[in-house]
């Protein structure tokens, strides 16, 4: 026989015991095995989020990686780091763009000299070169996964649309601009000025939250001397940089601030994706969740599934990984998986302790 607190199933009928049969009703009084239909929906931004806000820095200058990913760090806010490997300020300051994934940032490419080339064996170098020293620092193998590129608007280089598509194509590179076929790819760019202060760093925030979309604010130089520049990068100083972040901060429960490349995998992930239910009862649900994308996108995206009315929480089950959440007032819980990763599982879990 089952537990008294909670002997939800007859054993032999396996119906549920009537009220008045000697038991209190426990957390799994009506989880009977019949057939229930769950609802599995994708809402466009993860963590009921209204919009999605990239923070982007350019040109991989010592006060980024000294002033620059602390702050961000400091506060848990992602950024995206355009580094430049192959130039003289890149060596005494890898020890810190070595840290930076395990800060949560995101390192792109931003081309290995910062120059203008030309021929497609130096193109495919400087691209190639930089991105190999990122696999590195992720401990990723080569191609291991993706990242973004952006090619400085000092440097002109020579190559056509359909040359530049396919170095970066074939070293797992995504052009910055580069949103093709996604409904909301439209966005809003504010390029940070030398010496400007937070409030005008923080102009555009509010009209992306509104806009519901996705927007960035692009940062170079960064210093903490008053009117200095960033190894000749104009330059926006620490102070006024801290009092930005801690007003995107106070504004995260509406905005998701991503990496580019983070914010690029869920966009495709969210759009390319189907659910396929292959199993609909009160004391499981199970789906699959396909796109036709490659394994490097592999962004956790979010689902909101429909359970039945007396889950209080639920075990979401993808390969090894394990998840408890809990289910919300209208009976749904958001919950996270990869596509293209098996299966996923969903049973009630038990109820949180009081």
């Amino acid at each position: 026989m089952g537990n008294p607190d909670s002997p939800s199933i007859d054993d032999l009928s396996g119906q549920p015991r009537p009220q008045g049969a000697g038991f209190e009703p426990g957390p799994y009084e009506y989880a009977v095995h019949t057939p229930f239909a769950p609802t599995v929906t994708l809402p466009k931004w993860p963590q009921n989020k209204k919009a999605a806000l990239v923070l982007r820095f350019d040109d991989g200058t010592p006060g980024q990686a000294q002033l620059g990913i602390p702050a961000l760090s400091r506060r848990k806010l992602t950024g995206t780091w355009y580094i430049n490997p192959g130039r003289d300020i890149y060596p005494p300051n890898r020890s810190l763009w070595e840290t930076a994934p395990s800060l949560n940032q995101e390192l792109a490419n931003h081309t290995m000299n910062h120059r203008e080339v030309s021929g497609e064996e130096l193109m495919q170098k400087e691209v190639e070169d930089a991105a190999r020293e990122i696999w590195r620092i992720r401990g990723h193998a080569f191609n291991g996964s993706l990242m973004s590129f952006c090619l400085s608007t000092e440097s002109v280089w020579p190559w056509t649309s359909t040359l530049k598509d396919q170095i970066l194509g074939s070293l797992s590179n995504v052009d910055h601009q580069a949103y093709p076929g996604l409904t909301y790819a439209g966005y809003v760019n504010y390029s940070v000025p030398t010496g400007a202060n937070s409030d005008m760093m923080y102009a555009i925030v509010p009209r992306i939250i509104e806009s519901g979309n996705w927007g960035r604010v692009s940062f170079h130089g960064i210093t903490a001397v008053a009117g200095a520049s960033d190894w000749g990068v104009g330059a926006v100083h620490i102070d006024e940089l801290n009092q930005f972040l801690d007003k995107v901060l106070a504004v995260t429960g509406d905005v998701w601030v991503a990496g580019q490349i983070q914010l690029y995998k869920y966009m495709q992930e969210q759009q390319r994706s189907t659910v396929t239910i292959t199993d609909a009862y009160s004391d499981r649900v199970a789906f699959n969740l396909n796109a036709s994308l490659s394994t490097l996108y592999d962004e956790p995206l979010a689902l909101v599934v429909g359970l039945p009315a007396f889950w209080a929480r639920c075990q979401v089950e993808q390969g090894s990984r394990v998840v408890v959440y809990d289910v919300r007032a209208d009976h749904t819980a958001l919950v996270y998986a990869v596509p293209n990763q098996g299966e996923i599982v969903v049973t009630q879990a038990q109820a949180a302790a009081q």
